[in-house]
């Protein structure tokens, strides 16, 4: 959590987060009335010229104070205007995007400007969303993950960021995501039950068989969670090289996300990678007692 992220708690009740359901569509009617700052404006725009001449003023400390400047009820700083601006204009019909000056809705190219001076890319707003969180761009989430946002962001409501991509149908994005190293078997918590990704994947998927119409995305994302290999990225520390290969001992274990794009890397991070293999194994014999344990009760043995 960011020091300006305010209040993250979760929030207990659905009538909490009804409270503030009004403040996405006050920010966005802000926005089109240009009711907002000259560069909430420029950002949201897409702006780019306008955003680098208001840019260009500020140096140092100053810029910096600005880039993470909140702003609007919903707590955000400047990397979130330009994903809200984005999937603003993605929405508008073709003809009313081309009616739009050549200099505007140039969100990603200002995207990677932010995050090219320094901009915060895991800050959350009120509803503990981050920027990647509401990017529905895979552009601009690529270069979001690409910077180190936290691809298992989880908001207020308990919600993942993977979990809410696969409930909107989102596989592409959810297919980035894992390539980034979301955890499919991460739970989501709150008032809306606990839940993973990987349990919402295969209901979906079942759904698409059964309605004859599993796209390329879905089956990618199926194969991902299976264990296959595609879209995995090494997990060696400083390489992101695609991975060519699973731990076979991970495999035996049944501890997911252990892939290496090759035995070189495999064998350099073998003496932190081991650590793996004890933890699961600690936790696997304690189960196993906690069991055995339960059964000596149940028959009056134990000791």
């Amino acid at each position: 959590t960011c020091s300006g992220d305010g209040d993250q708690s979760l929030l207990t009740s659905e009538a909490q987060a009804q409270g503030m359901a009004h403040l996405p569509a006050e920010y966005t009617n802000m926005a089109q009335q240009g009711r907002v700052t000259p560069l909430v404006q420029a950002l949201w725009n897409g702006d780019y010229e306008a955003t680098m001449k208001i840019l260009g003023e500020l140096k140092g400390e100053d810029l910096k104070a600005r880039l993470e400047k909140r702003e609007t009820k919903l707590n955000i700083t400047a990397l979130f205007h330009v994903v809200l601006g984005s999937n603003y204009f993605a929405k508008l019909n073709l003809a009313f995007q081309l009616c739009m000056p050549s200099l505007m809705q140039n969100h990603k190219k200002i995207l990677e400007v932010l995050i090219e001076l320094g901009a915060n890319v895991n800050v959350k707003d009120i509803f503990g969303m981050s920027p990647l969180f509401m990017a529905h761009d895979l552009d601009m989430a690529k270069s979001l993950l690409e910077a180190g946002a936290d691809p298992n962001c989880r908001n207020r409501l308990g919600q993942l960021n993977l979990f809410m991509s696969i409930n909107r149908h989102e596989l592409d994005m959810a297919n980035l995501l894992l390539q980034y190293g979301a955890d499919p078997d991460l739970k989501t918590s709150g008032v809306q039950g606990s839940h993973s990704s990987r349990e919402l994947a295969v209901q979906e998927q079942i759904k698409d068989k059964m309605m004859g119409k599993q796209t390329k995305a879905s089956k990618d994302l199926e194969e991902t969670l299976e264990g296959g290999l595609k879209g995995k990225v090494c997990k060696t520390s400083g390489c992101k090289n695609p991975a060519a290969l699973k731990c076979p001992k991970c495999k035996t274990l049944g501890i997911h996300g252990s892939f290496f794009c090759s035995q070189a890397c495999f064998n350099s991070s073998w003496a932190l990678h081991k650590q793996v293999h004890k933890k699961a194994r600690r936790e696997k014999e304690g189960a196993e007692e906690a069991q055995v344990q339960k059964m000596l009760a149940e028959l009056g043995l134990n000791v």
